[in-house]
């Protein structure tokens, strides 16, 4: 028997080394130069493809032997699913308990949204969805910059080096830093979490209903520009998935992840350019989606009934019921 030296899938890193050379060409002219893709088995962990940068045969590539899957970069909103979590795990909030979504300032920090719009309250699961800024800023406040750090270690990134205080609020937008590798594998521990198939040597800290009502949720995530792509797509299969985009435009990012694998796009400048076309919408999201309509699809997660509880909330903001509570319901968590 030959031993096995590579869990590469041969065929899929040669369609995805095309895929994204073709998006990385269009980028291109733009002057957006580099582009990363990573496909991983989700329940295994094994990497089955993996495209570090583009461009190594264009006259006009730039910065091609720099592996933009390692490379430290803005985690943009990536993070925010992993808070989310952590609040339901505290008890904090229910999927539809109501955050404000208001003019923020706190001492001389003023986050505000990517629309410059304001919801005034919001569901949790929504402003997770459409990946407001403002409701996940005051929800850091609330959790604490201290212990969000300590989860996010827990959980397995390793590039936050910094202390809490030097990180501050930011941390939660961008103000840290990643790699798509760890992007991609924490996501798929969140996913293995859900299916309650965790591996031995897993030491995740989030819960199974935790971590199934927040893959639910970012299965809602946000579209693009291009609503015909996303509901074809939509139409396949449900895909939890998460974008972001970093201050500056310098990064995007798009992970997304089904029972059975792990897609993670990055684009942007190796030597750290921005320019607007680096979003999400445009720049990694189409390509995250395309890889996926390879891939065998999957069926989506059963409700986790052992992991979540029935607690009675008020009917208007879905916190637990207190006693001015004059009208409650059931929401699971």
């Amino acid at each position: 028997n030959r031993k096995k030296i590579s869990t590469i899938d041969y065929d899929l890193q040669v369609l995805v080394e095309k895929m994204v050379e073709e998006r990385s060409r269009i980028l291109r002219e733009n002057l957006v130069h580099n582009m990363a893709a990573l496909v991983m088995d989700v329940k295994k962990g094994e990497v089955l493809a993996y495209v570090g940068n583009s461009g190594f045969f264009a006259q006009d590539g730039k910065n091609v032997y720099v592996d933009m899957i390692m490379a430290r970069r803005s985690s943009g909103s990536l993070l925010k699913p992993f808070l989310y979590a952590g609040m339901l795990d505290r008890g904090m909030i229910f999927p539809s308990s109501l955050l404000k979504d208001v003019p923020t300032q706190i001492n001389t920090y003023s986050p505000e949204n990517n629309n410059g719009q304001y919801e005034g309250v919001i569901p949790a699961n929504e402003a997770l969805a459409r990946s407001l800024n403002i409701p996940f800023v005051r929800s850091l406040r609330e959790y604490g910059i201290p212990p969000f750090l300590k989860l996010l270690k827990e959980c397995g990134f390793t590039t936050f080096d910094r202390t809490a205080d030097e990180y501050g609020l930011p941390l939660i937008l961008g103000g840290g830093e990643l790699t798509l590798y760890e992007a991609c594998n924490v996501y798929a521990k969140m996913m293995r979490c859900a299916l309650g198939d965790l591996k031995s040597e897993d030491d995740f800290p989030l819960s199974q209903g935790a971590s199934y009502l927040t893959l639910n949720a970012l299965t809602n995530a946000k579209r693009g520009n291009d609503d015909a792509t996303w509901e074809f797509f939509e139409a396949k299969q449900k895909i939890a998935w998460k974008s972001g985009t970093s201050d500056g435009f310098k990064d995007a990012w798009s992970v997304g992840v089904t029972p059975k694998y792990v897609v993670g796009v990055w684009a942007g400048n190796a030597d750290g350019t921005g320019r607007p076309e680096i979003k999400s919408n445009i720049a990694s999201i189409p390509l995250m989606f395309e890889i996926f309509s390879v891939l065998e699809k999957s069926e989506w997660l059963q409700i986790p009934k052992m992991s979540l509880k029935v607690a009675e909330v008020c009917s208007h903001s879905h916190y637990l019921k207190g006693r001015y509570c004059d009208e409650s319901t059931e929401e699971k968590l």
